[in-house]
């Protein structure tokens, strides 16, 4: 099997909060382009003080695969504490999500 390409960054691209960086997505980074033209499997972030794992998008747009998706699956993690507020995701108004969990402290172990 061919190796993972994960990408880690503080911001990410995608949270169903709405608190999302869209001017490394789409505008003088266009980092989405880059993320599907290079295979890009794992897109790992943080900054929003909550978790959420996504399906596979791009452009927004998803096809809800988690196996063997064709573009890639973004994941927030970052709940592992902050000296404010852990983030209120509210109410689910995207396609593209496949599990949340907002206003509780975590961590995550890839194995």
């Amino acid at each position: 099997a061919a190796p993972w390409i994960i990408v880690n960054a503080h911001r990410g691209l995608y949270c169903s909060s709405g608190v999302y960086d869209d001017t490394m997505r789409t505008g003088n980074y266009n980092l989405e382009q880059l993320l599907y033209k290079y295979g890009v499997d794992l897109f790992l972030s943080g900054h929003i003080h909550n978790y959420e794992r996504m399906f596979d998008i791009y452009q927004s747009k998803s096809m809800r695969r988690a196996v063997n998706p064709r573009s890639t699956v973004f994941i927030v993690s970052g709940n592992g504490g902050t000296g404010s507020a852990l983030a209120d995701l509210g109410v689910v108004k995207t396609t593209y999500t496949a599990f949340r969990k907002d206003k509780s402290y975590g961590y995550s172990r890839m194995a």
